[in-house]
């Protein structure tokens, strides 16, 4: 557990609350004077990407961690051609748009981005890796200064101007290491939940289908269905065509403006059965 300090004073930033007397709310553009993007070699030039080629980073590759491979790679050329600009190890990196806006990386690698990477710059003046941290935090903060309709978006002018709590250099070093210790151990406890949850889920799947397809009986004398998925079943059992015996019935797509938040009528839709079942 880290220590409590001995004061507190209000940030003048909602988002953060109170911090030591000794800390300060400082905009990201003020610690890191270097901030930017990057772009998109044209889809259609084959000669611009190579499975061998050079880091090109997309917020795809984004995983709320480090960065230490790109799924795409780019050659010379379309760095040459579209001038690409390559960001140094330790640089923060937050998706500013599409579907995993405000995620984030802290690269472990050189690598140019698409237009979609907001890249933060190491600076002499804060850690990169609370840097990295702060933006975890700030990801609600960042979606609440959004624009956009359908896919929300947020730009380098609002992470630019994004306040964040600023200790002395020494702290933040401190606050890092303790949180990668304490994250580590967090990560290994959800990927065995995970794991477990995975085998659950395969027993479920067996039980279900094996009572569906054999019965409770398991000295039962069984015979072939004469259907793959199905296998085996009990000899007094028989495989008919649903349609004989159940009468099924479509529903239709409803527009989002045809919905509600409450009312009189229902709607069922395929999420919530999906989520129902798991």
């Amino acid at each position: 557990m880290m220590k409590k300090y001995d004061a507190y004073k209000d940030s003048g930033v909602k988002w953060i609350g109170e911090i030591p007397n000794h800390w300060e709310a400082i905009k990201i553009s003020r610690v890191h004077p270097i901030i930017g993007s990057g772009t998109t070699p044209l889809s259609s030039r084959e000669d611009y990407y190579s499975e061998k080629g050079l880091n090109w980073l997309q917020t795809g590759d984004l995983n709320n961690g480090l960065i230490t491979e790109t799924s795409k790679k780019i050659t010379p050329k379309a760095v040459d051609e579209c001038k690409m600009k390559f960001y140094p190890i330790h640089s923060v990196v937050i998706a500013m748009y599409g579907a995993t806006i405000g995620k984030v990386g802290l690269l472990d690698i050189e690598t140019a981005t698409n237009q979609a990477c907001c890249i933060i710059v190491p600076s002499k003046r804060i850690c990169p890796k609370y840097t990295f941290y702060s933006f975890i935090i700030a990801k609600e903060e960042l979606l609440l200064s959004s624009f956009g309709g359908g896919q929300p978006n947020i730009s380098q002018d609002i992470i630019r101007k994004l306040k964040v709590p600023v200790p002395p250099l020494s702290e933040q070093q401190s606050i890092a290491s303790y949180l990668d210790v304490k994250t580590e151990k967090i990560d290994k406890m959800i990927a065995k939940a995970e794991k477990k949850t995975e085998y659950l889920d395969e027993l479920k799947q067996s039980l279900i289908t094996r009572a569906v397809t054999r019965g409770l009986n398991p000295n039962t004398p069984l015979k072939d269905s004469g259907v793959n998925w199905i296998g085996n079943i009990p000899m007094h059992w028989d495989i008919a065509c649903l349609r004989f015996f159940l009468r099924l019935i479509n529903g239709r797509a409803y527009s989002q403006n045809e919905l509600l938040p409450s009312g009189k009528y229902k709607v069922l839709r395929v999420g919530m059965l999906l989520k129902k079942y798991k």
